[in-house]
C-alpha cells in the first residue's frame, strides 16, 4: 500500500522503497498516467490459442488509477482521462500486433495477414488499401514473397 503525508517534502512509503516527492511537469504527469494504462493492460497479455491444456484464467475485473483531485499539479481530470484513452488504444495496437506475431506462418500467410488488416480497418472505420502481387513486385516489396514455399497463394 502506498502512503503519504500532505508535506511534499517526505518521501511516499512503498514496497520498494521510498520514492521522493517532487514537482513534476504536464508531461510527466501525462506520460505516467498513460504508461500506467499501457502496462494495464499489456502485462495481462497471453497467447494462448494453439495450448493443449487451457490456461488458468487470470482476469483483472478493474484498475482505477486514483487522483486526490481533480487537478493535479495543474493538470486537469479531461487530460488525465485523454491520457488513460491514449494508452488503452496504443496497448489495444500493441496487443492485435502481438497476436498476429505470435501465429505461425502456416496460418498467418501474406493473404490471411491483409484479411486480418481489413477486418481491423474496418472495425476501427479507417481507410485501407491492401496492395497485390504486382503493385509489391513494382514496388521491389519482394520480402513479402519469402513466405511462399510450395504453396501459392496470390493475394489479388
Amino acid at each position: 500500500m502506498v502512503s503519504t503525508t500532505h508535506s511534499e517534502s517526505k518521501p511516499i512509503d512503498c514496497p520498494i522503497g521510498p520514492i521522493p516527492v517532487v514537482p513534476a511537469p504536464a508531461q510527466l504527469i501525462l506520460a505516467l498516467v498513460q504508461a500506467l494504462s499501457e502496462g494495464s493492460m499489456l502485462g495481462g497479455y497471453a497467447f494462448s490459442t494453439y495450448q493443449t491444456k487451457d490456461p488458468k484464467p487470470i482476469s483483472l475485473k478493474e484498475l482505477r488509477i486514483a487522483f486526490v483531485a481533480e487537478d493535479v499539479q495543474g493538470v486537469k481530470g479531461a487530460s488525465i482521462r485523454g491520457a488513460i484513452v491514449r494508452g488503452q488504444a496504443i496497448a489495444e495496437g500493441v496487443l492485435a500486433a502481438r497476436s498476429l506475431v505470435n501465429e505461425p506462418p502456416n496460418v498467418l500467410s501474406p493473404p490471411e495477414l491483409a484479411d486480418r488488416a481489413r477486418k481491423m480497418c474496418k472495425t476501427a472505420e479507417l481507410s485501407h488499401r491492401v496492395l497485390g502481387c504486382e503493385t509489391l513486385n513494382a514496388k521491389a516489396c519482394v520480402s513479402f514473397w519469402l513466405w511462399g514455399g510450395a504453396v501459392s497463394t496470390s493475394l489479388d
